[in-house]
């Protein structure tokens, strides 16, 4: 048009690959202000294309004053309307507590990208870069710290996504099928590592008499391999390429695709990572026999071990290598413990027993067993629960086995990792006594090792449960400033762990910025959701938060995963029940947790005032400010009202009806509540 205006009706494309760019209807726009553009690429992504302008500060601009910091959001929406209306797009809307943009209107290339991908279309930029997710929002890292911590979160899911379909296309076509070697090619432009993929395009290119190629494909593999994780190609790949070489590769073979799992390569450890390496996890080829031991059950052996794979990698307690690669008298791929996983499977009569087992590399001591039956109707859908079921085991056996160690043997001087998990043990222990300790070595650790990620995460673990862990300890906000410091160092150091996302999460919360908190508690649960600590954690902020039935369906699916959680676990699933409303299930759950903390008495009676248990609830209020002021730990000796208000104000209740209602329980119960106000902490 002659006045530079785009038709009516003009759609909004946003290219996200590489530096993020706008055009509207046919005209390019040129933004300068880069938080426009990570606001609008952030509306994009998102369920709705919609969000509050609340979180949308907690994103872009956490580190101003909120008044500043709500004017400078003002600016840059004042500056997209004009955008708008200059080239009529009609898309994007405002009211006083959102900030949208109209999904009908909106033309996004990730989108694009992952909806062909997911229906077997080939994306040419899938082919025209190397590792595309890590292109996403190019240049925007620095944006602002909670951004940028977003943002790794947001390009792994996008990896995790397009390899997930990308390998089921790979699984779908013949090696010699037309678009077969570009879908392995592209595999391997976003993950070098990937065996299986690198096999499909030997496969494929020796198919077509390209041996040169096929050479080419594997020279590569070997060349990653080596120079990033020091290990050689496995078995099945130099058998391979051996073929190909040697022309004994039958180019009529055209036999349906492997349905073998991949491994990931173990992670390089970062140049600051502590002396005394974690353990490593082998991974062997799981066994199969029985009726049926190929086709199906083959298919459904490897898509666990794969889904296991998937899980295993997001813990930072250890890493995680392909058992096939290392033999048992083989050197392991980095110094430390090796601990194998190996699963034995018996298809019989539509049913697939599974018997999965951990043992100690070196002794050859067995840690772990379980067995389970599946059929395959119903094996998605139990997928989910063993796999958080194994990652259990392996938290609590590994770790445990590696304490022992050092038990046995205290003139031998403990690494910086083994003082990390004894200090992380302390925690899990709740042991008020030993929190000054636990701090201590969460310190020496960082001081040996400033790079290492999971210790600034524990520190900021310790801070934010410092004051729950000992009774009469009141909350600070100047406290909460410096907890949320070291939270946020651990997530800039490694964005992708969930521990760090979590802490952040938590120490956000207590400062009361919970639109920023949400962020960190779902990267958290998006990173790590088969890690049942994880879900219960994030349901508790969850309830916390109002968002109730996402808690109740986080804390059921924990609990469910968890085949004898502890009391601890009970103490978290009461808090949580409470919030929700459901009185019964939070007094049962309480009264399962005894007394393991302090603060369970206090759901007890609570629940119980709000059942119409009024005798039942006041008895439960006396014992638990007895139990309270037997642990105290309070500057002055423990009277009625201070146990009272160090109860009421220990967990960040987002909304003050959630809040009355806790107040008004142990009210009914006869505790002293007069003088407690909401939102209620010391400077």
């Amino acid at each position: 048009m002659a006045d530079g205006r785009a038709e009516t009706g003009a759609m909004l494309r946003l290219t996200l690959i590489g530096e993020p760019t706008v055009t509207v209807g046919d005209a390019p726009v040129r933004i300068v202000n880069r938080k426009l553009l990570c606001m609008l690429a952030y509306l994009a992504m998102i369920d709705g294309c919609r969000e509050s302008r609340e979180r949308l500060v907690g994103l872009l601009w956490s580190e101003s004053d909120e008044k500043l910091a709500r004017g400078s959001l003002r600016q840059v929406m004042t500056a997209f309307r004009r955008i708008s209306s200059e080239r009529r797009f009609d898309g994007f809307d405002t009211d006083r507590g959102h900030v949208a943009l109209t999904p009908s209107r909106l033309l996004v290339d990730v989108t694009e990208i992952e909806r062909r991908t997911s229906a077997g279309d080939l994306h040419p930029d899938l082919l025209r870069f190397d590792d595309l997710p890590a292109r996403l929002l190019l240049g925007c890292e620095d944006i602002d710290p909670a951004f940028g911590a977003w943002l790794p979160v947001q390009r792994a899911a996008l990896r995790d996504r397009l390899l997930r379909s990308l390998g089921a296309e790979m699984e779908r076509l013949a090696p010699d099928a037309p678009g077969a070697e570009d879908v392995a090619l592209a595999i391997l432009r976003i993950d070098p590592t990937h065996e299986e993929a690198a096999r499909r395009a030997m496969e494929a290119r020796a198919l077509a008499s390209d041996t040169a190629g096929a050479i080419k494909v594997y020279n590569r593999l070997y060349e990653v391999l080596g120079e990033d994780y020091d290990m050689e190609p496995s078995t099945r790949t130099l058998e391979l390429i051996a073929e190909i070489k040697s022309g004994d590769f039958d180019q009529r073979l055209t036999a349906a695709p492997s349905r073998s799992a991949r491994a990931p390569a173990a992670p390089v450890a970062a140049p600051d990572a502590p002396r005394g390496e974690p353990p490593v996890l082998l991974i062997e080829p799981f066994r199969l026999g029985g009726e049926a031991a190929q086709g199906d059950a083959r298919m459904v052996i490897d898509g666990f071990r794969l889904a296991l794979i998937a899980s295993l990698v997001r813990f930072r307690e250890w890493r995680v290598a392909d058992g096939d690669r290392v033999g048992a008298d083989g050197a392991p791929p980095a110094d430390g413990p090796r601990f194998r996983v190996r699963a034995d499977a018996h298809a019989r009569s539509g049913a697939l027993m599974l018997v999965l087992t951990i043992l100690d590399d070196a002794s050859g001591f067995f840690l772990w067993s379980d067995n389970v039956s599946l059929t395959f109707d119903t094996w998605m859908e139990a997928q989910s629960r063993l796999i958080r079921q194994v990652t259990i085991a392996l938290n609590i056996s590994v770790s445990a086995d590696r304490l022992r160690r050092i038990a046995q043997a205290p003139d031998l001087a403990p690494s910086l990792y083994d003082l990390w998990l004894r200090g992380q043990r302390m925690i899990l222990d709740f042991n008020p006594d030993a929190w000054e300790e636990a701090g201590s070595l969460f310190r020496q650790v960082i001081d040996g090792a400033p790079g290492f990620a999971p210790a600034y995460s524990s520190l900021a673990q310790l801070g934010n449960t410092a004051h729950v862990a000992r009774p009469g300890w009141m909350r600070s906000a100047a406290y909460h400033r410096e907890t949320l410091e070291i939270a946020q160092q651990a997530v800039a150091l490694d964005p992708l762990d969930s521990r760090a996302q979590l802490a952040l999460g938590w120490s956000l919360a207590y400062c009361g910025r919970w639109e920023q908190a949400e962020l960190n508690f779902e990267s958290a649960l998006q990173l790590n959701s088969h890690d049942p600590w994880t879900m219960t954690s994030v349901a508790q902020a969850w309830a916390f938060a109002g968002r109730f039935e996402e808690a109740m369906r986080l804390a059921r699916a924990a609990q469910e995963s968890t085949p004898l959680p502890n009391q601890t676990r009970w103490g978290y699933q009461a808090g949580i029940r409470f919030l929700c409303q459901d009185y019964a299930g939070a007094l049962e759950a309480a009264r399962t947790a005894g007394d393991s903390h302090a603060n369970n008495g206090m759901w007890r009676a609570a629940a119980l005032a709000h059942m119409g248990e009024t005798e039942a609830a006041a008895e439960e209020a006396r014992a638990c400010l007895a139990t309270v002021t037997s642990r105290w730990r309070g500057p002055r000796e423990a009277n009625r009202r201070d146990v009272t208000r160090w109860l009421l104000h220990m967990f960040p209740i987002r909304r003050e009806p959630d809040w009355q209602r806790l107040r008004d329980g142990l009210a009914a119960g006869g505790m002293p509540v007069d003088g407690a106000s909401f939102g209620d902490v010391l400077d």
